[in-house]
């Protein structure tokens, strides 16, 4: 069987293992909204995707700053377009995870570019997957992927947690200019200006192979 869409609000606790490390943070849904926060190399950032406005919004608090960027832009792993995948669940019986009766099931999803996404998920009666283990493959490698939702509520979500704060301002180019000089000039002060890092010639970082991925998987919730 395919999966639908998640019909009911609900807030959790979600924590994503892979192989570079564990991201865990507050989880907000509705039907057409969602929020992930999580606190990365110290800083908080606060991502919210509205489904119905087709954008995402990134948060940055300690800067009172937001990026908006299309969903399905370049760079935005926010949400997945699930038309391009192939979805089958085979449901194997029922088992208690974090309190709730769940229905566990074989996974397999296949991307239209070949990508494959294999395991197990458990998921409610309200079709929430509350936790799921599984394997990746892409481009001849594999990952694998893990995520559960903890301290699961299912009740109505403030529609405020999905919109940008007050007093927030928009980072465009002159503000990320603003910015890096700000870091130079505090780079300068600390001496550290000619130490060399190695790397200098080092290319921009590239996209994650594994975003397609993990995009479906957060569609799935």
């Amino acid at each position: 069987m395919a999966q639908e869409s998640v019909q009911v609000e609900y807030s959790a606790i979600m924590s994503m293992e892979m192989s570079a490390g564990v991201m865990s943070g507050p989880y907000s849904y509705t039907p057409t909204k969602q929020r992930r926060e999580m606190d990365l190399q110290g800083q908080s950032i606060i991502t919210i995707s509205r489904l119905d406005k087709g954008v995402t919004w990134q948060l940055m608090p300690d800067q009172q700053m937001y990026m908006e960027s299309k969903i399905g832009a370049a760079g935005d792993d926010q949400p997945t377009d699930m038309s391009d995948y192939t979805i089958e669940l085979t449901d194997l019986g029922r088992e208690e995870v974090n309190g709730f009766d769940t229905i566990k099931s074989k996974m397999i999803m296949t991307s239209k570019k070949g990508e494959k996404f294999g395991g197990f998920s458990w998921r409610t009666d309200e079709g929430i997957t509350i936790k799921s283990d599984a394997i990746a493959m892409a481009d001849g490698s594999k990952e694998r992927i893990k995520m559960e939702l903890t301290d699961l509520v299912i009740a109505p979500q403030d529609p405020a947690n999905f919109e940008i704060p007050k007093g927030y301002s928009a980072m465009n180019m002159s503000s990320m200019m603003m910015q890096g000089m700000m870091g130079s000039g505090a780079d300068d002060e600390a001496g550290d200006d000619d130490v060399p890092t190695g790397d200098e010639d080092a290319p921009p970082p590239k996209k994650s192979k594994w975003g397609g991925l993990k995009g479906a998987l957060d569609i799935l919730k």
